[in-house]
Protein backbone atom coordinates (compact mmCIF):
# COMPACT_ATOMS: atom_id res chain seq x y z
CA UNK A 1 0.00 0.00 0.00
CA UNK A 2 1.81 3.31 -1.04
CA UNK A 3 1.02 6.17 1.54
CA UNK A 4 0.67 9.87 0.30
CA UNK A 5 -0.05 13.16 1.95
CA UNK A 6 -3.56 13.24 2.88
CA UNK A 7 -5.78 16.17 4.94
CA UNK A 8 -6.84 13.50 7.62
CA UNK A 9 -4.33 10.83 9.74
CA UNK A 10 -4.79 8.29 11.87
CA UNK A 11 -2.88 8.53 15.12
CA UNK A 12 -0.32 5.96 15.74
CA UNK A 13 -0.62 4.77 19.34
CA UNK A 14 2.35 4.86 21.29
CA UNK A 15 3.14 0.89 21.53
CA UNK A 16 2.86 0.61 17.58
CA UNK A 17 4.99 3.56 17.18
CA UNK A 18 7.69 1.70 19.57
CA UNK A 19 7.12 -1.11 17.71
CA UNK A 20 7.59 0.22 13.84
CA UNK A 21 10.73 2.04 15.65
CA UNK A 22 12.14 -1.63 17.22
CA UNK A 23 12.10 -3.15 13.96
CA UNK A 24 15.27 -1.06 12.84
CA UNK A 25 13.58 1.82 10.78
CA UNK A 26 16.19 4.78 10.45
CA UNK A 27 13.89 7.40 10.66
CA UNK A 28 11.77 8.35 14.08
CA UNK A 29 8.47 6.50 14.46
CA UNK A 30 5.45 7.88 13.07
CA UNK A 31 2.90 9.83 15.00
CA UNK A 32 0.50 9.28 12.66
CA UNK A 33 -0.06 7.20 9.39
CA UNK A 34 -1.05 9.15 6.56
CA UNK A 35 -4.40 7.97 4.69
CA UNK A 36 -4.10 7.51 0.78
CA UNK A 37 -6.11 8.52 -1.79
CA UNK A 38 -7.81 5.42 -2.25
CA UNK A 39 -10.66 4.98 0.19
CA UNK A 40 -10.42 1.01 -0.33
CA UNK A 41 -7.20 0.71 1.12
CA UNK A 42 -8.20 3.22 4.06
CA UNK A 43 -10.71 0.93 4.61
CA UNK A 44 -8.85 -2.36 4.82
CA UNK A 45 -6.18 -0.16 6.94
CA UNK A 46 -9.42 0.32 9.72
CA UNK A 47 -10.40 -3.39 9.40
CA UNK A 48 -6.95 -4.68 10.48
CA UNK A 49 -6.63 -2.34 12.90
CA UNK A 50 -10.02 -3.26 14.30
CA UNK A 51 -8.86 -6.96 14.02
CA UNK A 52 -5.90 -6.40 16.09
CA UNK A 53 -7.17 -4.19 18.51
CA UNK A 54 -10.12 -6.77 19.02
CA UNK A 55 -7.62 -9.74 19.38
CA UNK A 56 -5.32 -7.67 21.93
CA UNK A 57 -8.33 -7.29 23.74
CA UNK A 58 -9.88 -10.44 24.06
CA UNK A 59 -6.92 -13.28 23.46
CA UNK A 60 -3.89 -11.46 24.91
CA UNK A 61 -5.99 -9.87 27.59
CA UNK A 62 -4.58 -6.33 26.84
CA UNK A 63 -7.11 -4.07 27.56
CA UNK A 64 -5.16 -1.09 26.55
CA UNK A 65 -6.14 -0.99 22.52
CA UNK A 66 -10.34 -0.79 23.84
CA UNK A 67 -9.74 3.25 23.44
CA UNK A 68 -8.99 2.97 19.61
CA UNK A 69 -12.03 1.23 18.68
CA UNK A 70 -14.62 3.93 18.81
CA UNK A 71 -12.21 6.24 17.12
CA UNK A 72 -11.51 3.76 14.29
CA UNK A 73 -15.32 2.70 13.51
CA UNK A 74 -15.85 6.45 13.59
CA UNK A 75 -13.46 6.53 10.58
CA UNK A 76 -14.90 3.33 9.07
CA UNK A 77 -18.15 4.72 9.43
CA UNK A 78 -16.98 8.32 7.84
CA UNK A 79 -15.28 6.84 5.01
CA UNK A 80 -17.99 4.32 4.01
CA UNK A 81 -20.70 7.02 4.29
CA UNK A 82 -18.58 9.07 1.83
CA UNK A 83 -18.72 6.77 -1.14
CA UNK A 84 -22.53 5.88 -1.80
CA UNK A 85 -20.77 2.68 -3.39
CA UNK A 86 -20.10 1.37 -0.32
CA UNK A 87 -24.09 1.86 1.39
CA UNK A 88 -24.47 -1.74 1.04
CA UNK A 89 -21.51 -2.68 2.76
CA UNK A 90 -22.31 -0.33 5.53
CA UNK A 91 -25.37 -2.02 5.79
CA UNK A 92 -24.48 -5.11 6.13
CA UNK A 93 -21.81 -4.36 8.82
CA UNK A 94 -24.23 -2.29 11.08
CA UNK A 95 -25.84 -5.30 11.41
CA UNK A 96 -22.66 -6.45 13.62
CA UNK A 97 -21.24 -3.27 15.16
CA UNK A 98 -23.72 -0.69 16.23
CA UNK A 99 -21.30 2.22 15.42
CA UNK A 100 -21.51 1.97 11.91
CA UNK A 101 -25.78 2.33 12.00
CA UNK A 102 -26.89 5.46 9.84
Amino acid sequence: MSLTAHPAAVPVPDQIGASLARRGADRPAPRVFPLTEDTVDELIAFFLALGTFGYQTTTRRNSAYIQYMPRTIRNVRRNLQRYPRFGRLQELLATFVDGLRY
